[in-house]
């Protein structure tokens, strides 16, 4: 017995290849024009960077659940406290800096307190994901002029301490 051919194989790959793509270089599909491959990225991110500045493991691991092939986000989403989280967010935060760093909305922000403590937001009111609620307005807001200065918005941008 014969069987018709299944468009859901093919479909499965085209879909699995673009998601492991999205995973391993957000920033090509951003310069590539795909503001759906960045709101994939940054929502998630944005939620995390939240999360961690209110002192909020589980809603950062939440979160981070949402990039299921980003190495990065998968050690958030295991982290067993907060410091282990915000160490990986720092990984996390090179690849949404690159990615965002020169669209309107989002502000990118350093915390003089941690080493290589970049990350980006969608508010220009700081709220340090590295301190938390102990220190939730410690961060210098760069203007997005030095931001592409420093950071760039291409994969192999150098950022500055990471």
């Amino acid at each position: 017995m014969k069987t018709k051919p299944s468009l859901i194989h093919p479909l499965l790959t085209i879909l699995i290849a673009t998601l492991i793509s999205w995973s391993f270089a957000p920033q090509s599909a951003r310069a590539h024009g795909s503001e759906e491959a960045m709101k994939a990225f940054m929502e998630p991110y944005g939620k995390i960077q939240v999360a961690l500045a209110n002192d909020d493991l589980p809603a950062a691991q939440k979160a981070a659940k949402a990039l299921p092939l980003d190495k990065d986000a998968q050690v958030i989403a295991a982290s067993k406290n907060l410091d282990d989280a915000r160490t990986a967010f720092k990984h996390i935060s090179k690849k949404a800096i690159r990615m965002a760093a020169d669209d309107e909305g989002y502000y990118v922000f350093k915390c003089p307190m941690v080493d290589d403590g970049y990350w980006i937001q969608t508010s220009t009111k700081c709220a340090n994901p590295y301190m938390g609620k102990s220190m939730p307005g410690c961060g210098k807001m760069f203007t997005k002029e030095d931001a592409m200065k420093l950071f760039g918005s291409s994969p192999s941008s150098s950022m500055p301490g990471m």
